[in-house]
This record gives structure tokens, C-alpha cells and sequence, in this order.
């Protein structure tokens, strides 16, 4: 992701710009610096009548000049060294939003990486609950044949309904994993024709929880603390 994406090689393109300005900076002081400006056109000897709108060209002619400039400097008031002071914070300033652009990029693919972790978990756990609620319909429609059991036609409705919110959510799960993986492909640099499988799946995080009414006297106390204040 580093290397591909367009954010962080912009800020490496920033940061060799600034190192180049850095180093022309150093040396403007040694090196003399030369200008060669060179202008061709038209003599100002054409001449024109407005009368009849005829011009005369027999005295035109081509003008050309050409200057040469050399500089080399010797005393500049603190120009030289403020000019090297500011392009080496221009360095420093490029070297730190490189820093923030990799940073940023890295937090980008940790939510999308653990994103599609918790998608990938949801589909699959929507599916299981799909599978579940066909085995139990085909169950209850087993019984009813049969008429066995104490199962009627309005429970079979029952499932069905829950089922079909079931399957609206597994089309959710897969058009939202659909989603991520795409997101980390463009991170990555990734084709759509190339494979993605992630390494490892969410790991379950063992967390206590206080008491409810241990919570609710600790806010108590809080909110007495600062309506005192």
C-alpha cells in the first residue's frame, strides 16, 4: 500500500522537491548564476498607409538581440542563509506530511482490513442462521404432513417471515463485504481479478463489565461532583 498509493508518493514527490530546492539553496552561494536571454523580430522600419491600407516592406528587415548575464554573489544581506534556513524547513515540513500521509494510509487499511474482518464474520453468520431456519421450516413441514405435533400453518408462516428478513440481511452481509474488499483492493493496489484472503479472523476480546448498579452509582457520584463545581 505504501508504494502504490497516490497519496503517499505524492508526499515523496514533496519531500524530493524540497530536498532539490535545499540544494540549490547551498549552491546559489558558490555557484555563479548565469542568464542568457536571446530576442528575434521584425525591424521597425515597415511602413504603412492608412489611406489606402498598402505596406511598404522593402526596408524590413530582421532585429536580433542577445544579453548575457553573470552573477556571482558575494555579500547578500542575509539572503543567501535565509534562503537556505527556509528551504531546509521546507524539507522538514515535506519529511513530516510524508510522516502524516503514512500514517494516515496505515490507519485507512487497519479499519478496512478489520472492517472486512467483522463483514466476513456477519455474512457467515447470516447464512448459518439461513441454514438454521431452513431446517427448522423443513421440520415443521415434515410434521404437518405427518400431522404430528402441535405445529400449525401459521407457524410455518412465522418462520417463513423470519426467514425471508434472514436472507434480506445475508444480501446485506455480502453486498457490504463486496464493498470492503474492493475498498482494500484499491489500498492495496489490487485488480479486481486478483485474490484477497485475509489471514486472520477476528479474535473474540474478553472484556468486564461492572454491575449495572455499580455503574449507575459511579455516574451519580460524577454528576454530584460536578454540579458541586
Amino acid at each position: 500500500a505504501m508504494r502504490v498509493h497516490p497519496g503517499v508518493r505524492a508526499a515523496v514527490v514533496d519531500v524530493d522537491i524540497a530536498r532539490a530546492q535545499l540544494d540549490q539553496a547551498n549552491a546559489v552561494r558558490f555557484l555563479p548564476q548565469f542568464d542568457l536571454r536571446s530576442v528575434i523580430g521584425p525591424s521597425p522600419e515597415a511602413r504603412g498607409d492608412a489611406l489606402t491600407g498598402n505596406t511598404m516592406l522593402s526596408h524590413l528587415s530582421v532585429f536580433t538581440r542577445t544579453e548575457a548575464t553573470i552573477v556571482q554573489p558575494l555579500f547578500t544581506f542575509g539572503q543567501l542563509s535565509g534562503a537556505k534556513a527556509a528551504a531546509m524547513a521546507g524539507v522538514t515540513a515535506q519529511q513530516a506530511g510524508l510522516r502524516k500521509a503514512r500514517g494516515d494510509l496505515e490507519l485507512q487499511v487497519a479499519e478496512v482490513y478489520f472492517g472486512l474482518q467483522l463483514t466476513q464474520d456477519l455474512w457467515a453468520l447470516a447464512l448459518e442462521a439461513q441454514s438454521d431456519f431452513q431446517t427448522a421450516r423443513d421440520f415443521v413441514v415434515e410434521k404437518l404432513e405427518a400431522d404430528e405435533g402441535d405445529f400449525t400453518y401459521a407457524d410455518l408462516g412465522r418462520i417463513d417471515r423470519f426467514a425471508f428478513d434472514v436472507r434480506e440481511k445475508v444480501h446485506e452481509a455480502a453486498k457490504t463485504k463486496a464493498l470492503a474488499e474492493s475498498a482494500l483492493r484499491l489500498l492495496l493496489g489490487l485488480s479486481e481479478g486478483d485474490s484477497l484472503a485475509l489471514s486472520d479472523p477476528l479474535t473474540p476480546v474478553d472484556v468486564e463489565i461492572e454491575p449495572l448498579g455499580a455503574r449507575i452509582c459511579s455516574s451519580c457520584r460524577l454528576l454530584c461532583r460536578c454540579v458541586n463545581l
